[in-house]
This record gives C-alpha cells, structure tokens and sequence, in this order.
C-alpha cells in the first residue's frame, strides 16, 4: 500500500476538505519547474491520473469546469484519463520548462517516448526534455503546432524571464517566433537577452 501523501513532508495538501490517500498525482507545470530550480512555489498545480469525474467529488474536489478541480486551499488539479493522456495534456503546454510532471522531491529522471511508457511513481515523467533545457537554462517552444495559435509569444516568454531572468530562449524558437510575427530575429534575441 503507497502512502498517504499528507504524510509526506512534500505532501499534495494541508486541507483537511479532501481525501488524497493513494491518490496518483503529479505536480506540473510552473510548480514542477521552480521546484527543479529552486524557486519559492507561488502557485501550486497538480496533475492526477486514473481518478474519475465521481471519485474527485467523493474525495472532496470542487469541480471548477472541465477537467480542472480545487481543494480546500484554493490548488489546482487537472484530471487526465492515464499515463498516456498525461504525456498529451504535457505536449500542449507552450514551453518545454513547464512540460513536466513530478512527484515532489525525486531524484531520477524518467523520459517516456510516445510509444514505450514505463511506470514508476518515485520519478519525473515528461514527453519532451525540459530537465536538460533547466540545466542549460534554455527557453525553448514545446511543439510547432502551438506555437502558431499564440496570441503573443514574447510576452509569454517575457513572462518566463521574469521568474528565471538568467534563462536564454532557444535560437529555433526565436526563428519560429520571427517568421510568425513581425518581429526581426537578430532584433528579438538582443531584446530578450539583455533582459535581467
């Protein structure tokens, strides 16, 4: 029997309003990447898998809409039907740094292909590379596809500058950016670099 995450000091809630035992989750997104660099966590997400729509309510979830639900503090957690779907939900996130799911706290790396999953709960799973793109402190785009419906793909990137200023963006990023916006590309890599 896994144990219950409330008792583990990186546990996934201090509400006492839900029931997280033997509960699969992840944190994802932001709160994955700031807790990979070091950051303070300002906004904390979670991903959980193999839960139903009923069992989130059973547990004590407010459903807010979709497949996004709250606890008691105000957390937020997407739903995601299995592991499979969880590498689909991480591919539409717009940068590989926030394209990341872990457990809290792990040590080892897990990178699943699209066609070989191997489970193991104690590590960070991730369709892309975005533990290396940490590393290299790289800022780079998830997928082509979304990045051409991005209403504004500087600031989004200003954005992430703000939160890690020493981060440099990717030079295929910046050439995908330049060729959908009229933004030069020598012109947008001088801006996005000098900024600290």
């Amino acid at each position: 029997m896994s144990p219950d995450p409330r008792d583990r000091h990186d546990r996934i809630s201090d509400s006492d309003d839900v029931d997280t035992f033997e509960l699969k989750w992840y944190a994802q997104g932001k709160h994955a990447r700031n807790s990979l660099v070091g950051r303070k966590i300002k906004n904390y997400e979670f991903v959980v898998v193999e839960e139903t729509h009923e069992e989130m309510l059973e547990r004590g979830f407010n459903h807010v809409h979709d497949n996004i639900y709250t606890d008691g503090e105000g957390h937020k957690f997407h739903l995601t039907e299995d592991d499979r779907s969880l590498e689909a939900f991480l591919r539409t996130k717009d940068f590989t740094v926030d394209a990341i799911a872990m457990t809290p706290g792990v040590q080892n790396y897990h990178y699943p292909l699209m066609d070989h999953y191997e489970e193991d709960e104690d590590r960070a799973t991730t369709p892309v590379n975005p533990v290396a793109d940490l590393d290299q402190r790289t800022i780079r785009h998830t997928t082509n596809e979304g990045l051409e419906s991005w209403d504004d793909p500087v600031r989004k990137i200003l954005d992430i500058k703000e939160e890690l200023p020493s981060f440099q963006v990717a030079d295929e990023t910046l050439r995908m950016i330049s060729d959908r916006t009229d933004h030069g590309f020598y012109d947008l890599r001088s801006r996005l670099a000098n900024i600290e």
